[in-house]
Order: C-alpha cells, then structure tokens, then sequence
C-alpha cells in the first residue's frame, strides 16, 4: 500500500486529464439532493407531493452509487461520461445499487447504536462494497459487503487517516458557502480509488 501522500497526488494526476466532467457529475448531485431534501422539507406540502419527495428520497441512495463509482471508472479510463451518474438506475445495477448502500447504512447504525467507535470501524470494513459490486455486478448483496471486510482486514486504519487528511480542505470548502466541494468531491473520491486498486492487488481474491 501507498502513503497518504502518495494516493493524493496519484487522484490528483488522474484528475488533471480533466475536471470538468467529475465536476459537473458532483453538481448535478448535489442539486437533486438540495431539490429533494426542499420537497421533504416542506411541511405545507400535500401528502402527495410528500410520497414523491419520500420515492425521490430513497433514488438518492442509488444515484449517490453512481456518484461513488464513476470515479472508478475515471480512474481506469481516463474519462468519465455524464450519463455515469445515472448508473444505478439501470440494468444490471438496480436493485443492488440500492440494496447495498442501504444495508451498509443499516448495519453502520445498528453497530453506531451500540458505541460509537464500532460504528466507525464497521463503516470502514464496509467501505469499498459499493467497488466490489461495480467490478462483480453478479455478486450479492452479503457477498459484496463481506469481499469489502475481507479487502478492509487491517487497513481501516490507513482509509481513516487517509479521509481525516482532507479535514482541511473541508474546513476550505465550507467557508466557500460549498462551492469548493465540487472539487473537493472528485478530489476524495479519486483518492479512495487509487486505496481500493491498491486493495485489489495486495488482497487477490482466493
């Protein structure tokens, strides 16, 4: 495995082939989320308005898939297409680019509710599921989630360092009222890329 530093500028020489579409891909994300959360937000709204604002709510978990794994396909490709965001809504993605990320949101919080440092640690075994299922689209849901803790098994440690080093940038980031975050989000996600190629390698499957 690589040092900090050096999965950060790896991201960063990815992303100098061009940052235009990560960007765009990160901002049309966060408007659908910032047009969904309005819709729920809203305790005026008819409970018609509501139950499409909920459906939408839950679309978000497999656009935010999308989101994730594009970069991965950045990272391989060279290039990246804005369509890549709506992966997850198409074959064979659906339904586990929903069923995943929502498990892994379940268990986190049930392991969350019993301390919070095992959530934390739980959070990270489970990390790169939503990579494992983007190469093995067969794969099931337990599956993809036990091949991200096998992969995880004595780097959880480097994954939290690795994201607690962009705790600046984030500071950064907000006082720019979120603008920096569309470049702050390719920036992350590239990075945690570079980490799960590494993965891959150093942990082949049996």
């Amino acid at each position: 495995m690589d040092s900090i530093s050096a999965y950060k500028n790896r991201a960063l020489a990815s992303l100098d082939k061009g940052w235009s579409t990560p960007v765009i891909c990160t901002l049309i994300y966060y408007i659908i989320t910032f047009v969904v959360a309005g819709v729920m937000g809203n305790k005026d709204s008819s409970v018609v308005r509501q139950t499409v604002g909920f459906l939408f709510y839950l679309g978000l978990i497999p656009l935010g898939w999308s989101l994730q794994v594009l970069f991965l396909e950045y990272v391989r490709e060279g290039r990246t297409q804005v369509n890549s965001l709506f992966l997850g809504f198409k074959k064979p993605w659906l339904p586990k680019s929903f069923l995943i990320p929502f498990l892994v949101g379940v268990y986190t919080v049930l392991w969350t509710l019993l301390l919070i440092i095992p959530g934390i640690i739980k959070a990270y075994s489970y990390a790169m599921a939503p990579y494992v299922f983007k190469d093995n689209p067969e794969i099931s849901c337990d599956d993809a989630i036990k091949e991200s803790m096998r992969l995880m098994d004595g780097h959880k440690q480097q994954l939290f360092l690795l994201d607690l080093s962009f705790i600046g940038w984030v500071i950064l980031a907000s006082l720019t009222l979120g603008i920096g975050f569309l470049w702050l989000v390719p920036y992350w996600q590239t990075t945690r890329v570079h980490f799960y190629e590494d993965l891959k390698k150093e942990m082949p499957a049996a």
